[in-house]
């Protein structure tokens, strides 16, 4: 009676289950498959070659394998270096070093002085005391 009397209707007559028994991967699921990462999104294809494999002898094909995989060897060290920890503080630190070494002079000078005074007063409060 109470919805009659323009309060929030009432809740359904219908029975849901009960979380923990519905399928917690569905939603996951579903969204994965509107990101297009879905079953069909594993599906790798072969590279294409600049070169038509089908009309290659057995011996230059065995070469263009060759050459193939020189080429990835080359790009897989390549994205190691990229990603190494070491690699990206040795780059991060040249590049600090360089935006350092593009500070103003006048600046720098400014820094040095602040940073000199302050010692000298640190030294001439505690000879003070």
């Amino acid at each position: 009676m109470r919805a009659l009397e323009g309060s929030a209707p009432a809740q359904p007559a219908v029975a849901e289950a009960p979380r923990s028994a519905a399928v917690p991967e569905a939603p996951r699921i579903a969204a994965r498959h509107a990101r297009g990462m879905g079953p069909a999104a594993r599906v790798t294809h072969m590279a294409e070659s600049e070169i038509d494999t089908a009309k290659l002898a057995p011996r230059a094909l065995v070469t263009e394998i060759e050459r193939t995989r020189t080429e990835l060897a080359r790009t897989i060290d390549e994205i190691a270096d990229r990603v190494s920890p070491s690699k990206v503080a040795q780059r991060t630190s040249q590049q600090v070093r360089v935006k350092v070494s593009q500070v103003d002079p006048l600046i720098a000078g400014a820094v040095a002085l602040a940073a000199v005074s302050l010692t000298s007063y640190l030294i001439w409060r505690r000879l003070r005391k």
